[in-house]
């Protein structure tokens, strides 16, 4: 039997409050639990749960409703996962969040911010300036993407130097070889 709308929504959003407390409480890991379950209950047409079938009966607010649900909740999974210094899962869940909402500030600002963890700096200062052309005033935003440049102009800087090296020494064993 499905669940109807309103309760799949009452049971959301009292696992998102859930999941807020515990993050409040720094426990992360039932923070992720809490907001995990708040996914299975809004996702559309897909819920794994048991007796929770979706996209049955709900009024257009109401699925407007459950997917802003669901995209708060891949946001806070997606910080969880930063702080547990889990930039992979980050990357993943605000890909997600992408795919939901294009325009989400967070999402591009917490998915910066897990690239620059692995050191992929070209793919942090896209996603920063996405998020900073999004939120032109957010100090944090500003503050991420010039480290995100710095970064990756000390990149570019030490793979020119690389490669420089390298062209120097061909270029002095082709002239050793024209001799």
């Amino acid at each position: 039997m499905a669940l109807p709308a309103s309760t799949k929504l009452e049971r959301a959003n009292r696992f998102k409050e859930e999941g807020n407390a515990f993050f409040r409480q720094n426990d992360l890991r039932k923070a992720l639990g809490s907001y995990h379950k708040v996914v299975l209950h809004v996702v559309q047409n897909k819920s794994p749960l048991p007796g929770i079938e979706t996209g049955q009966g709900e009024t257009a607010e109401q699925v407007e409703e459950m997917k802003k649900l669901q995209v708060v909740a891949l946001q806070n999974m997606a910080l969880c996962h930063l702080k547990l210094n889990e930039p992979k899962k980050t990357i993943e869940d605000c890909k997600k969040v992408l795919e939901l909402d294009k325009n989400s500030v967070k999402a591009y600002f917490f998915r910066g911010q897990a690239y620059l963890k692995i050191f992929y700096s070209a793919d942090a200062e896209d996603d920063l300036t996405k998020a900073l052309e999004l939120a032109p005033t957010d100090p944090k935003i500003r503050a991420e993407l010039a480290r995100a440049r710095q970064l990756n102009a000390n990149a570019q800087r030490q793979q020119n130097q690389a490669f420089s090296g390298m062209f120097e020494k061909l270029a002095a064993l082709e002239e050793f070889k024209n001799q």
